[in-house]
């Protein structure tokens, strides 16, 4: 740290000796010896009594320096503005909707490669010299940009994100509005990747949690229930304000459970969804799970390493084989909830499992 400190104090002060120098072989060529003519070239000290007199002079020209700034940022605003706006829905529509893809490319492609300077004679034959073609320019080096980005950041849109929308049943367009487009804003002004997990990065934990509660048009007094219901069942209420980069693996795993037992499903397919979690938590969310399938009779289908868990939990036990996988033995589970893990039945039925799928 001392010595990032030092090499960073040593950069400035070269910095500012080399622009100190600068400034001084300017001031011999111009002032002291004359060798280039004040029109080609004025010295440092004619330009900085320029600059400071138009600061509230408008001659010769009729304008302020301040005027002048504030006129020619208008003009680069409009082109910049205009090409966002033309050129983020461009793109987005190019990479979400295939048809436009195939019709728009070829165009594109042609224009593509073109720098935004190149467009200067162009512009200066079809506009003239005026604030138009400035504001042309700027809008076809923008416009490109725009849509290479927006492209880019909907085609990297994560496919768990998608599926995650799809499993709520959400339309083609919504996943566009609620996943693609969220998800590729930054890529539309800055290059970044989100860490791999199936919670959406620029939602709070609160808002991944009613994700599927959205979707679904879950009235808002009852989504608000069921969330902090939700939360406070997998211990994520203080944390409801946090986004999925501040927390670790296992919360973030807290947050997919979460988001699923929030829907109350139909259907509730889990693939080891405890497996990061600590023991304690585990067992609470074991419970919690046959909770909800005894409360709203959602269908589970479990899968689990844990011969104990899937003892646990099971009505129906199916032991697979190694592959090419098949069901090896279906086992019914009479064991009345809420089971005791040591019981002699509960052992009995563990190691019976377990005879099945050792391979020592």
């Amino acid at each position: 740290m001392i010595k990032k400190k030092v090499n960073e104090k040593k950069y400035f002060v070269i910095s500012v000796l080399s622009f100190t120098l600068f400034l001084t072989i300017w001031w011999i060529c111009t002032d002291v010896l004359k060798l280039v003519p004040s029109i080609a070239l004025p010295s440092p000290t004619t330009v900085a009594k320029t600059f400071f007199v138009k600061l509230y002079d408008p001659k010769p020209d009729g304008g302020t320096l301040i005027q002048h700034m504030s006129a020619s940022l208008k003009v680069a605003m409009s082109g910049y503005i205009i090409g966002v706006i033309i050129g983020m829905p461009l793109g987005i529509c190019m990479a979400w909707y295939k048809k436009v893809d195939l019709f728009v490319r070829p165009l594109f492609d042609l224009i593509k490669p073109i720098p935004g300077v190149a467009w200067v004679p162009l512009t200066i034959v079809f506009f003239g010299i005026g604030s138009l073609s400035k504001a042309m320019v700027i809008f076809m080096s923008v416009f490109v940009s725009c849509v290479v980005n927006a492209y880019s950041g909907i085609n990297q849109t994560k496919d768990v994100h998608i599926w995650v929308a799809q499993t709520f049943g959400a339309s083609h367009l919504k996943i566009l509005f609620k996943v693609a487009i969220p998800s590729a804003l930054p890529m539309m002004f800055v290059s970044y990747i989100f860490q791999e997990s199936s919670s959406m990065p620029w939602l709070t934990i609160e808002q991944n949690t009613a994700f599927g509660l959205d979707i679904k048009k879950i009235p808002k007094q009852e989504k608000n229930e069921r969330v902090a219901e939700a939360m406070e069942m997998v211990g994520l209420t203080k944390f409801k304000d946090y986004y999925p980069n501040q927390l670790s693996a296992s919360m973030l795993q807290r947050v997919v459970i979460a988001r699923a037992f929030a829907t109350r499903p139909d259907l509730l397919l889990m693939d080891e969804p405890y497996g990061q979690l600590d023991m304690e938590l585990r067992f609470t969310l074991e419970d919690e799970l046959v909770n909800i399938w005894k409360n709203m009779g959602t269908t589970v289908i479990f899968i689990t390493h844990n011969i104990e868990e899937a003892v646990y939990l099971g009505q129906r036990i199916l032991v697979l084989s190694n592959k090419p996988t098949s069901v090896k033995k279906s086992i019914i589970n009479n064991l009345p909830y809420s089971r005791d893990i040591v019981a002699p039945e509960f052992v009995d039925l563990r190691n019976e499992v377990t005879e099945l799928i050792k391979w020592w």
